[in-house]
């Protein structure tokens, strides 16, 4: 998959590439047709993503009203936010068999 820029030439930090598998797996698939074991194995993972959904949020919020008075997007704030992205992206994947 290749990388497109954006037109007012603005390169963003988080780039998200997911590159289609070369050789699927049967055994994979096989699960994957199975989906509700999988689905059992990260209701935990989806419990954990639930209240860091919230905290992600209000720190966003949070980050809006320091955006606001300072003009800048706090660092800490954009870490909470990217990591708990890049986990449901991860969770999801594994999820769909990706």
């Amino acid at each position: 998959m290749e990388q497109t820029k954006v037109e007012n030439k603005k390169e963003y930090s988080i780039n998200v590439i997911i590159s289609r598998p070369k050789n699927p797996s049967r055994r994979m698939a096989v699960l994957a047709l199975l989906f509700i074991p999988r689905f059992i194995m990260l209701i935990l993972h989806f419990v954990v993503l639930y209240f860091l959904a919230i905290i992600s949020f209000l720190v966003t919020v949070f980050g809006q009203f320091a955006v606001l008075f300072t003009s800048r997007y706090p660092e800490g704030t954009f870490d909470i936010v990217r990591g708990v992205v890049r986990w449901q992206l991860r969770i999801n994947m594994y999820m769909l068999g990706a």
